[in-house]
């Protein structure tokens, strides 16, 4: 509803009043609306309050005994002034600059300007005046004044509030604009209060005496244009029209007056009132005894007294459309809505567990604990009677309204004959009922704790304490719903699943061909003929023509799954959940959610119905109603603001740019919404942009954006209500991170200026390592080639010819000329492979095993086949032949070393084993033999050094230090390493592994 905002007179303290019209309706109940509290545990500085507002930014501004503080939904931040003498701030309101305006017990006055607070009474304006009071009034400082030079004469003193404060030019003035185009004034005359009446042209002009015995119209339009009288405002009256009647406050008495009438009527209060606010065709009096809402008409006419018992000091009405009230000892008293009203329980009874509406009689039944059932007036909210069941009875989970009223409690099940009939009737005991219904054929079904039964109601048997058990189980479970649907069929919910009755059977309801195991706690069917069925952990279900056609969860459209009861009311289906009560419009598929943010005390909401188009709410805190068609969405815009930015965790000063070096790029933002409704638990949605474009949503009010690169950033950041409502614009502010020295401009055509130069002198460095590298390239190629020759000697050496050839002889003197010519074959191949392989610089891994096998084959013939010879090449290796290469001539001397010094001094059995496998992205060979090893013996120790080291095995070693040479993982890794092998102690061979 509109706010029309009070006259404010110049009071420099808020007096204790309450109203007392004597014109009480016993129709009045006291039903307060629900509300929440700002106290001391919050933080506010103290539990009394004088004076609020909300500043153009969304912040309130509360005035306190205990100080000034502004809040903003999560903090309240303190503002003192150091000259401040007292901390009792008994006024706070604010020009259309943007500044607030306050004063203290000790006639000081101050403004805040850019969140610094500055003293406006200064030694100038001290020097002839006492400030008493002040107002502002659009663009201009009225200030109520004592001239010091004339005792007993109260002055008005105007000041312009544009430009810079402060100014100490004061003027006096006669007139005092009001804020809806009429305009008035007071005159102090002789101890006599005078108010004139007047608009802009002096045209309408009205005037009146104020004194003990109410108002008289008097003529006085010289006294104003002569401008030398004195001017001011009295601190014990309080001026105001309204509907075209003009009111006089005066002590404890209210004069009324309807400017077409000369009549003057007068209401006499007990006490005295603190502030009037107008709503449409009420007048809202805050007094010491709470609120009392007065509908005008011809006459007064007292609609409501709310908050009873407690002093209100002052109002507003913020821009969600909450309600706030500055109270005495109490703190702050905030009021999301004036149409939840909390019903006072009887006897401390807060649980509401079902409720029954009554549509013949407009009443509605509310189940409690401990067996107590109310009978509610819908229009009035008052209890008309109660009906007592035993204590023992516990929960009234269920009242049917038939012929008899039947209550479903959790110790059986009762009735009554009639309302106000005083016996009852106890049908079924010791079960915990659920559910009931009554059928076309006049049974009356009863889910419970262990099953679902029926009983026939035209039976002699039902009486008192009927024996449950005698009677047929439809559902052998444990069961919490029923309904009835429009063909006849009765749905029973359990926690297994959903079965429906039909013909005389009862089958479980399936779903794809299988029954889900739903845990149900209600069902009902709407007028489009749709099954609805709440879940205690699946959400609602709809189901139609024995189909599921929509699931609604936490997913998608609920807050919760867990839905514990259902209404409908032909229009909407009201869905109560342990998140808040939900209404769905069936044809539109839109939800509306009431929990906590709207007035609800409780979120989980037990039972809930609809009547004339009051809503019905019972939840473990009470009862509440609403009208339906009030509930809205809080569509304001929640403003947002950025806070603070602090860099490696250190704050800054707040800009709306900022320019960092590179190394400054550790960053925090905070920021914070204001909503109040949501009692400040917003959702914040940012970007950043320079990084990403898209939006990131977050509960926290800041985001941390470590290691940002040198660029250009632009943060925003919006706050969501929570109904979903974004802020109308996003907070902003713009980071530019400049580069390192290193990677700025002038350093970059610096370097590139030195580079060109430096270029130059590389070209010529260039020239001289290319001659450099081909001579070394040169004495590379001559090492490789020597190399090569020794290998080639090696294999060549005069003891493996003469072996070799000494063979063949043996093989013609004995006549086994056969051999002689295989031997001799295979020595010619193996001839003719090193002088083709010594001019290779790598050959096939191929290539090298068949010159290593002719090569064994000769000397296993050599040794008589004494020696057990065995060549192996991993899977892996034999998979990729043709992709390993090898060093020519680099295996054989190896092999030659292992017969000549291992395996030529063996008496016994001889092994030798050569194998090749891959060893990470090199090839690798294992040659062991089990020889007499190398110690303790002179032949063996050939192999370490001196001048009996093989030439072989040097040869090979040097090949190799040349060729892994530039690899540096070979600098701690041996390429080539010889390993001596003992068993029990003794020499048992030799293992050589070369890497290549």
């Amino acid at each position: 509803m509109p706010l029309k905002q009070p006259i404010h007179f110049f009071k420099w303290y808020v007096l204790a009043f309450s109203l007392f019209c004597g014109i009480y309706s016993n129709h009045i109940q006291a039903q307060d609306p629900v509300y929440w509290q700002l106290t001391d545990e919050e933080g506010l500085p103290s539990m009394t309050v004088y004076q609020m507002l909300q500043d153009t930014f969304g912040f309130i501004w509360m005035g306190t005994s205990n100080g000034l503080v502004r809040y903003d939904g999560v903090e309240f931040k303190p503002y003192r002034h150091a000259a401040q003498k007292d901390n009792e701030i008994v006024t706070v309101t604010k020009d259309n600059f943007g500044r607030i305006w306050y004063s203290d017990l000790s006639h000081q006055l101050f403004y805040i300007e850019n969140d610094s607070t500055h003293y406006f009474w200064g030694n100038e304006l001290r020097a002839n005046n006492v400030f008493e009071s002040y107002i502002i009034s659009k663009d201009k400082l009225i200030l109520n004044l004592r001239n010091k030079n004339k005792p007993g004469t109260t002055t008005l003193g105007l000041i312009s509030l544009e430009g810079n404060l402060p100014k100490n030019d004061i003027k006096g003035i006669i007139l005092l604009p009001e804020n809806q185009g009429e305009r008035f004034t007071y005159l102090k005359e002789n101890g006599i209060d005078f108010v004139y009446i007047y608009d802009s042209a002096f045209e309408n002009n009205n005037s009146f005496r104020i004194d003990e015995n109410g108002i008289s119209e008097v003529n006085f339009s010289d006294f104003i244009q002569t401008q030398n009288k004195s001017l001011g405002i009295t601190s014990r009256s309080s001026f105001y029209e309204f509907n075209g009647t003009l009111f006089v406050h005066l002590g404890n008495k209210v004069h009324y007056k309807n400017q077409n009438s000369d009549k003057i009527s007068t209401l006499v209060f007990s006490q005295m009132i603190n502030q009037v606010h107008f709503f449409g065709d009420e007048i809202w009096y805050l007094t010491k005894g709470g609120l009392n809402i007065v509908q005008f008409g011809e006459q007064f006419q007292l609609k409501k007294h709310l908050f009873q018992n407690i002093c209100l000091n002052n109002f507003f009405k913020d821009k969600e459309g909450n309600y706030w009230f500055a109270t005495d000892t109490q703190g702050v008293i905030i009021v999301p809505s004036m149409d939840i009203i909390k019903i006072n329980p009887p006897d401390d009874i807060t649980s509401i567990y079902s409720i029954t509406p009554d549509l013949e009689r407009k009443h509605l039944f509310i189940g409690q604990n401990e067996g107590l059932i109310s009978i509610v007036d819908n229009k009035t909210g008052k209890v008309i009677h109660n009906i007592s069941l035993p204590a023992t009875s516990g929960r009234v989970a269920k009242i049917l309204l038939k012929d008899k009223i039947f209550f479903g409690t959790d110790n059986g099940l009762f009735y009554k004959d009639k309302i106000l009939a005083t016996k009852y009737h106890r049908v079924v005991k010791s079960i915990a009922v659920k559910d009931i219904l009554i059928d076309e054929d006049n049974f009356i079904w009863i889910a419970n704790n262990f099953n679902t039964k029926k009983i026939p109601l035209d039976s002699s048997n039902f009486a008192e304490n009927i024996f449950f058990d005698d009677y047929e189980k439809m559902v052998d479970e444990r069961c919490y719903a029923l309904c009835k649907s429009f063909n006849g069929d009765i749905w029973i919910g359990s926690t297994r699943g959903l079965f429906i009755y039909n013909e005389g059977k009862t089958a479980p309801f399936l779903e794809k061909g299988e029954q889900i195991p739903y845990s149900v706690s209600d069902i009902i069917q709407t007028k489009d003929s749709s099954i609805w069925v709440a879940t205690s952990t699946d959400g609602l279900i709809r189901i139609k023509a024995n189909s599921v056609k929509n699931k609604y969860t936490s997913s998608n459209f609920l807050q919760s799954n867990t839905c514990n009861t259902l209404f409908d009311d032909d229009q909407h289906l009201w869905i109560g959940t342990a998140a808040g009560l939900f209404r769905l419009d069936i044809q539109k598929e839109t939800f509306d959610c009431i929990d906590k943010f709207d007035g609800l005390s409780s979120q989980d909401i037990l039972s809930v119905a609809v009547l004339n188009g009051i809503v019905w709410v019972g939840t473990p805190k009470g009862l509440f109603s609403f009208p339906k068609n009030s509930i809205a969405k809080n569509t304001s815009p929640p403003p947002v603001y950025i806070t603070n930015i602090s860099i490696h965790d250190k704050n800054s000063t707040l800009l709306d740019h900022y320019d960092f070096k590179y190394n400054q790029n550790n960053l925090q933002i905070d920021f914070l919404g204001l909503g109040y409704r949501s009692r400040g638990n917003l959702s914040y949605e940012y970007q950043m942009l320079g990084i990403d474009s898209s939006w990131t949503s977050t509960e926290a009010r800041f985001a941390r954006f470590p290691g940002l690169n040198p660029g250009n950033y632009t943060f925003n950041v919006i706050a969501v209500n929570e109904d979903g409502t974004k802020s109308a614009t996003p907070a902003s502010i713009k980071i530019f991170i400049a580069p390192p020295w290193w990677a700025t401009w002038w350093f970059r055509i610096s370097a590139i200026t030195g580079l060109v130069g430096f270029g130059w002198f590389l070209l010529h460095l260039r020239y001289k390592n290319i001659r450099k590298r081909e001579i070394m390239q040169q004495q590379f190629d001559k090492k490789v080639n020597e190399l090569s020759m020794l290998a080639l000697q090696t294999q060549m050496n005069p003891h493996f010819i003469f072996n070799s050839l000494n063979a063949i002889q043996q093989f013609l003197t004995t006549n086994d000329r056969e051999s002689a010519m295989n031997y001799l074959s295979k020595f010619a191949r193996l001839i003719r492979m090193v002088f083709e392989q010594s001019g290779k610089k790598k050959i096939s891994l191929e290539e090298e095993l068949e010159f290593l096998k002719i090569y064994l084959a000769l000397e296993s013939l050599r040794f008589s086949h004494e020696v057990e010879i065995e060549l192996k090449i991993s899977d892996e290796i034999e998979q990729q032949m043709d992709d390993y290469y090898v060093l020519p001539l680099l295996i054989q001397p190896v092999i030659e070393n292992a017969f000549k010094h291992g395996l030529f001094h063996k008496k016994d059995e001889k092994k030798l084993s050569i194998l090749f496998k891959k060893a990470g992205n090199y090839l690798k060979c294992t040659i062991i033999d089990n020889g007499v090893g190398r110690t303790k013996t002179a032949e063996i120790n050939q192999w370490k050094s001196g001048n009996h080291k093989s030439s072989g095995l040097k040869t090979t070693r040097e090949r190799l230090d040349i060729f892994h040479q530039n690899h540096p993982e070979f600098k701690h890794e041996p390429y080539f390493k010889i390993t001596d092998l003992h068993q029990n102690g003794q020499p048992c061979g030799t293992k050589v592994e070369v890497v290549i």
